[in-house]
């Protein structure tokens, strides 16, 4: 891709000019890297990364309709870092940070959804991995990109959101760590987690979800069980109006169908 184009992009962004950011949008395939070496002297960081992609998808025009970015191997050496930056990492006995993602964003034009999947896993701490299904994003959107036809991204809904966590380490080195800061035994400190999460679970107002979810945190912390969540909205639901309940736990929980378990 030209520095140019790349330039152009930006200045375009920079204004905020939606004709001249899709003037400027340069239509990329894949972009590749490996064997990166990262260092930032002045702040003691030294990274490394294996490989990366980057693909732009089924494009529409100058706008793809699929984005995805994998990285392989992206590695931070905690002992280069400084005292202070190195810290959290010593506590949680970790040497090295090494994540390994994979991210997928696209569109479906006869549903009009865009659904995301990614993963993302750290050496000795964990997997993070989900889905979530947006609704009500119109192809006038891509068809024909302007301020006007944006504006129906207002109606846009969440149809769903699947999250699992699967430990390698991390809930043993967290619950060990907050033993020690407390100057308790472990199974002490365990013991506390697994009293605090009713506290916290009263604000959904709905006992049997509550009991669901207590049952499955406290497998996570006696055996490092792994965790997955899974909401289903009960009707299709714009997005400012879950913004607007984020604040109210019980009204988030009341506009989905929740399931959790310890697969």
């Amino acid at each position: 891709v030209p520095y140019q184009a790349l330039a152009n992009l930006e200045e375009a962004i920079d204004n905020q000019d939606i004709p001249s950011i899709l003037a400027a949008m340069p239509t990329l395939g894949r972009v590749t890297q490996s064997g990166i070496a990262i260092e930032i002297p002045d702040e003691n960081v030294r990274m490394s990364l294996d490989s990366s992609i980057f693909e732009m998808l089924d494009h529409v025009g100058r706008i793809p309709t699929g984005l995805r970015l994998g990285i392989d191997g992206l590695r931070l050496d905690i002992g280069a870092l400084l005292p202070d930056d190195r810290e959290p990492f010593d506590e949680l006995g970790l040497d090295t940070v090494v994540l390994t993602s994979d991210t997928l964003l696209k569109w479906d034009r006869p549903s009009e959804n865009i659904n995301l999947d990614f993963i993302a896993s750290v050496e000795q701490m964990g997997t993070l991995s989900g889905e979530a299904s947006v609704g009500d994003v119109p192809a006038v959107v891509f068809d024909q990109p302007d301020v006007k036809t944006l504006s129906a991204l207002e109606g846009t809904t969440i149809n769903e959101i699947a999250l699992r966590f699967d430990d390698d380490g991390l809930i043993e080195r967290a619950i060990a760590l907050s033993a020690r800061e407390e100057g308790i035994e472990y199974g002490a400190m365990e013991t506390r987690l697994k009293g605090m999460i009713p506290v916290f679970l009263s604000e959904l107002n709905d006992p049997i979800l509550a009991n669901q979810l207590a049952d499955s945190l406290n497998a996570v912390i006696e055996t490092g069980a792994s965790i997955s969540l899974k909401a289903v909205a009960r009707t299709p639901l714009p997005l400012a109006t879950l913004g607007l309940s984020m604040q109210r736990p019980a009204t988030v929980a009341s506009l989905f169908e929740i399931e959790v378990s310890n697969p």
